[in-house]
């Protein structure tokens, strides 16, 4: 439907009333009483919006005639919001190419500057910073970490718990664990290794699946945009719950969940899912899509291809420290195409793959 300016600042107002507060704060039933005192015209991405060059974004569009609808519907947004699926983790205003740690009280510090160290020390924070990435030593409060695409990082929780964080990544946690289990929100890719503390259970919070340990090693793939939310286990023992059902795996398993679908599990090489820490892009069977996106990951760049029938071929490889255009010229003596490199409207490098 076509968006009217003149209503989009009640809109903008009224959402921001809901959704912008922490959701600790609010009262629902105050905020049901503003809803039906207000009436708006106009859309506004929300978090199930998604990003990335083949993702379809999403509106919120109202008229006049079915406003109450509409209104319901985005209460019923924000209590299920608030309910099921983790917060919105961070908006961030520096460099899309720049390491984020947001603290407490909002304040943003950048980990790609060399200067960072120094602003941690003044925030008095316990941390360090070295060239192996972040580490706790105490503290208190939630922290939200941002990884661009094209970069990895590294946290040790303050349990000593170890997270290898991919690119195109956010994470979430409260330092120091205070509540009854050890609890982070990712969006994303991220590598755990959890130090064993059965009195306190490590979950793992995602869009499409929760995964809870006491100790072990393991990798979870849940970016926003994918249809999917993956966990692979390396060594010791999960739990991935979805909804009412659960699932627990071994070794070598993994576990794949997608919206009102059940969960499924397969028994795979962990290595091709984990070989991205040690600074590997591994790909096994394939399909050229997938392959794109990963790389766009990888890179940080963006890939756009028409050639549907390409989109669909297979392809296995091992790379390292490879260009993209070296990535390329080899899967291009697989299958033949044709590419070119530019930037994008936004200063971003784009590859445009032809046949």
């Amino acid at each position: 439907m076509k968006e009217q300016p003149e209503h989009k600042d009640s809109l903008d107002k009224l959402l921001d009333s809901i959704i912008g507060k922490d959701r600790q704060e609010i009262d629902q039933k105050v905020a049901w009483e503003n809803i039906q005192h207000r009436v708006f015209y106009g859309n506004r991405q929300g978090y199930f919006s998604q990003k990335g060059p083949r993702a379809a974004r999403f509106t919120v569009a109202a008229s006049i005639a079915g406003v109450m609808l509409v209104l319901g519907g985005i209460l019923a947004y924000f209590l299920v919001y608030k309910a099921l699926q983790p917060e919105e983790l961070t908006t961030v205003t520096y460099p899309a190419d720049a390491i984020v740690l947001t603290l407490p009280d909002g304040e943003q510090i950048n980990l790609s500057d060399v200067e960072a160290a120094a602003k941690v020390k003044e925030a008095k924070l316990a941390v360090a910073i070295n060239k192996k990435g972040l580490v706790y030593t105490g503290g208190s409060g939630e922290h939200r970490l941002r990884v661009p695409e094209g970069q990895q990082y590294k946290v040790t929780l303050t349990d000593g718990s170890e997270v290898w964080i991919n690119g195109g990544s956010a994470i979430r946690y409260q330092v120091g664990f205070p509540e009854r289990d050890r609890g982070v929100q990712l969006k994303g890719e991220a590598f755990f290794k959890v130090r064993k503390k059965p009195e306190k259970p490590f979950i793992v919070h995602t869009r499409k699946m929760e995964i809870k340990v006491l100790g072990t090693s393991f990798n979870v793939q849940a970016y926003e945009e994918d249809a999917e939310a993956v966990a692979t286990l390396v060594e010791g023992k999960v739990k991935a719950l979805q909804n009412a059902r659960e699932q627990e795996l071994q070794p070598g398993q993994q576990v794949v969940a997608r919206e009102n679908i059940a969960m499924e599990v397969h028994n795979v090489d962990t290595e091709i899912f984990t070989a991205w820490i040690d600074g590997k892009l591994r790909f096994e069977n394939k399909t050229m899509e997938a392959l794109l996106l990963q790389l766009e990951r990888w890179y940080g760049l963006e890939i756009v291809c028409g050639d549907t029938a390409l989109l669909r071929q297979r392809f296995t490889g091992q790379f390292s420290e490879e260009s993209i255009e070296q990535v390329l010229d080899y899967l291009k003596v697989i299958e033949e195409f044709n590419y070119t490199v530019n930037k994008n409207e936004d200063g971003k490098k784009q590859i445009l793959i032809r046949p």
